[in-house]
C-alpha cells in the first residue's frame, strides 16, 4: 500500500496576464510532445467577452488566465518536494497561496508521520487546516464511503426536502404499501363481498401499527402515497 496525503492549495490572487510567446517558448523547452497544441490554441489573439462588449487581447501573445486551485498528492516527501517547487513558481507570476484556505488530508499515514508531515508543510503554509478524510469532497461529490454514506441519505430526500429525490425502495415500500391498499380497500370489499380480511384487524391495520412505532403520525388521506411520503 502506497502512503499518501492529499494537499489542496487555494490562491489569494485569480487573475494575471501572461504573455503568451514567453509561455509557449517555456512550453517548446520543457513540454515538446505538446507545443503544437498549445501553439494551436494560444498563438492568435483571444477575445475577452464582457456582457455585450468583446475585449481583444492587448497584443497577440497576451492573455488573461484565471487560476483557482491546485491539488498535490502522494508521499509526504513527494508533496513537500512539489509543494518547495510550486510557491515559488507561482510567484513569478505574481501569485500566492491562501494558506488558511489551504487544506491537507491523511489518506493513509500513521497519526506520528502524519504530525511529522504537518511541521514540515507548516513551514511553508503557516496556516493549512487538516481536514478529515471522511469530509474530503472533489468537485462537490463525497470521495470515501462514509461521506458517501452521509450523502446518499441527504440525496434520497425528496426534493421538497432538498434531497435529488432517488428513492430507496426500502423507505418508500410501507407508503406504497399503505396508499394502494387504502385506495383500493372499495374495489376489494367490492370483487370479495365485503368478505376481505385486509383491513379489518389484518394486513392494514399491522402496517400502521408499523409506522407509528416510527412515531409517524397517520394522514388524513390514506389513499394518496404523496401524503404519507410527505410524513416520512
Amino acid at each position: 500500500m502506497h502512503l499518501s496525503i492529499y494537499l489542496s492549495i487555494y490562491l489569494s490572487i485569480y487573475l494575471s496576464i501572461i504573455r503568451m510567446d514567453d509561455a509557449l517558448e517555456v512550453c517548446h523547452q520543457q513540454t515538446p510532445s505538446i507545443f503544437k497544441l498549445a501553439h494551436l490554441s494560444y498563438s492568435h489573439p483571444s477575445m475577452l467577452i464582457a456582457s455585450d462588449n468583446i475585449i481583444s487581447s492587448a497584443t497577440e501573445y497576451s492573455k488573461i488566465w484565471y487560476f483557482d486551485n491546485a491539488t498535490l498528492g502522494g508521499s509526504i516527501e513527494a508533496v513537500v518536494a512539489d509543494l518547495r517547487r510550486v510557491v515559488p513558481a507561482l510567484s513569478q507570476f505574481g501569485f500566492e497561496i491562501n494558506s488558511s484556505k489551504s487544506e491537507i488530508i491523511n489518506l493513509n499515514y500513521s497519526a506520528d508521520d502524519f504530525e511529522s508531515a504537518i511541521r514540515d508543510i507548516r513551514l511553508i503554509l503557516e496556516d493549512i487546516k487538516i481536514t478529515p478524510k471522511e469530509e474530503l469532497h472533489i468537485l462537490g461529490s463525497p470521495v470515501f464511503p462514509m461521506a458517501i454514506r452521509e450523502w446518499w441519505k441527504q440525496a434520497k430526500l425528496p426534493l421538497s426536502f432538498g434531497g435529488l429525490g432517488l428513492r430507496s425502495a426500502v423507505d418508500l415500500a410501507l407508503p406504497a404499501y399503505l396508499s394502494l391498499l387504502s385506495s383500493s380497500r372499495e374495489l376489494i370489499d367490492e370483487i370479495l363481498s365485503g368478505s376481505s380480511q385486509c383491513f379489518s384487524g389484518s394486513s392494514f391495520e399491522q402496517a400502521c401499527s408499523v409506522w407509528a412505532q416510527e412515531l409517524l403520525s397517520i394522514p388524513l388521506d390514506t389513499s394518496k402515497q404523496k401524503r404519507w411520503d410527505k410524513i416520512k
